[in-house]
């Protein structure tokens, strides 16, 4: 039986590997170049990996091949505003949102939620974008990614009274939860190592 690599590539790209995905997808593409989710979803495995250029290509083929493709053009849109063109950032959110008005509110959480990641991406120590993506996973009935960004922000910054009585009427004892701080710093610190090595490897 002949592998779908296209079904395997969405299961890798859910389960945060987007390098494997993007193997699946390109073996995909030998096999149906003409399939625009494959496109799309290679978009997607590099936009995650942060390569813009390469995401961009992506997700313009897609588009090429379904020209009513709106979430094609939100993706673009977010693209090209964390490279900060503001002009075409505008432009191709107005589209998606013109192309597909009943989901307007979809599509600027998932804008909204896209630039507060980089965010921290940009700066892994910040508690305000932790706090933002907490109040934006909820608003996607995202509770526990949304509650795990609260700890992280009170791990990072514990005199912030009133996030600091949030968790405690969230039945969290926050006296254990600082007995952790250590072991989180220590965490996010060597993850930041790893990245920056990955980053310089030739």
């Amino acid at each position: 039986m002949e592998e779908n690599y296209y079904e395997r590539g969405m299961e890798l790209l859910s389960g945060n590997n987007p390098e494997g995905a993007v193997s699946c997808f390109e073996k995909e593409l030998e096999i149906n170049p003409a399939d625009w989710r494959v496109y799309f979803s290679l978009g997607m495995a590099n936009q995650n990996l942060r390569k813009w250029e390469e995401a961009v290509n992506y997700f313009e083929k897609a588009v090429d091949l379904k020209k009513d493709l709106a979430i094609a053009h939100l993706q673009l849109g977010i693209i090209s505003m964390i490279q900060k063109d503001h002009g075409r950032a505008d432009n191709e959110k107005a589209l998606a949102m013109e192309m597909e008005p009943q989901s307007r509110e979809e599509f600027s959480l998932i804008w909204d939620i896209s630039i507060t990641q980089e965010e921290l991406n940009e700066d892994p120590y910040s508690v305000i974008a932790r706090i933002k993506m907490s109040e934006l996973l909820l608003a996607r009935q995202r509770s526990h990614e949304a509650f795990v960004y609260l700890l992280e922000a009170y791990m990072l910054e514990p005199g912030i009274e009133w996030l600091k009585k949030l968790l405690e009427g969230m039945d969290v004892d926050t006296e254990k939860l600082l007995e952790q701080r250590g072991e989180f710093m220590d965490s996010l610190k060597n993850s930041l190592i790893k990245k920056d090595d990955e980053n310089n490897i030739i």
